[in-house]
């Protein structure tokens, strides 16, 4: 009987070891992911205005390319607007700058569909 409990005493002990050891690994590897999600900071367009808004700003209000379609440009701007409007808490310069962008955007998708 003292040799059966003997073994049977030394393969818990051996599980509690094995279960501590694996938790162990996982929460070092949980926190080492939360720590990396904590140092990964999404990257945003760097800067202000500029004085005179080109293609390529107008482009970045509106997250759309500079070749973006004339749709495209309404949509984003309708998207970006409802989030940003005066009315709704938003910005006034925002909301001109969006508007700009949009108009800037849909003269160089017109002036582009021109060209032959």
């Amino acid at each position: 009987i003292n040799a059966e409990y003997g073994a049977s005493w030394v393969m818990g002990v051996g599980s509690v070891i094995g279960t501590t050891l694996v938790l162990a690994f996982l929460g070092r590897t949980f926190v080492h992911y939360v720590r990396s999600m904590k140092t990964e900071k999404p990257t945003f367009y760097q800067g202000g205005f500029q004085k005179a808004m080109n293609v390529d700003e107008a482009a970045l209000i509106l997250n759309l390319r500079p070749t973006a379609t004339a749709t495209q440009i309404k949509k984003s701007h309708r998207e970006i607007m409802m989030a940003n409007h005066p009315d709704r808490g938003g910005s006034s310069l925002f909301a001109l700058k969006i508007n700009e962008a949009k108009e800037i955007l849909l003269e160089h998708s017109k002036s582009k569909s021109e060209q032959p």
